[in-house]
């Protein structure tokens, strides 16, 4: 048997160490139709109901619903949509406005990709936008300026159902780098509903 074979056998029916090896890997990709449909989305803001709903577990710090992660280099929401009923459409819309936001703050895409795995009980499929701040070189401090440091947003299914929606930012402590700004003020940016 090749090589090719005998990876997706063994991916299919079950080498131990392959739940953490992706069974596929493609950047993704969106078509014009797609992209007619969401925008129209974005203008009728049919987003407001869940940027709302996300805002408010996040004051809350409802357990159910979001998971808060802060450190000295890192912060981040992980949301447990299935709780809300989100669609796969409308998770796949909030996940590239979330994308869409972040680059209105100066953010390049860097990678896009969807990687799909087979675990135990389920087929995982994380969806993944990694964005960095344009460079920029502040002369009077020496220092490039890492704005919100660098964020990584994904969109986690479960059996082709939306289960999770993860928002992360990390930043270098380095002289090299300005002071990261703060994440509350990025949250604030991404779920702003006017």
């Amino acid at each position: 048997m090749n090589n090719f074979l005998k990876q997706i056998h063994n991916q299919l029916f079950g080498r131990k160490g392959y739940h953490n090896e992706p069974f596929l890997h493609h950047e993704i990709q969106r078509d014009e139709s797609y992209m007619d449909c969401y925008h129209d989305w974005e203008k009728d803001k049919k987003y407001i109901p869940w940027l709302d709903f996300m805002t408010k577990v996040m004051d809350e710090r409802d357990s159910n619903f979001v998971d808060i992660l802060q450190t000295e280099t890192s912060n981040g929401l992980l949301f447990y949509i299935n709780d809300f009923v989100l669609n796969k459409k409308d998770a796949h819309y909030i996940f590239d406005l979330l994308r869409d936001r972040v680059k209105q703050e100066g953010y390049v895409c860097h990678l896009s990709d969807t990687r799909i795995y087979n675990r135990s009980e389920f087929v995982e499929e994380k969806n993944r936008y990694f964005l960095k701040p344009r460079f920029e070189y502040c002369v009077e401090s020496l220092q490039f300026i890492q704005r919100y440091g660098n964020i990584i947003i994904e969109l986690i299914y479960e059996n082709n159902l939306p289960k999770r929606i993860k928002i992360c930012n990390h930043s270098y402590r380095d002289r090299k780098y300005s002071h990261v700004e703060s994440f509350d003020e990025l949250k604030e940016k991404l779920f702003n509903v006017a």
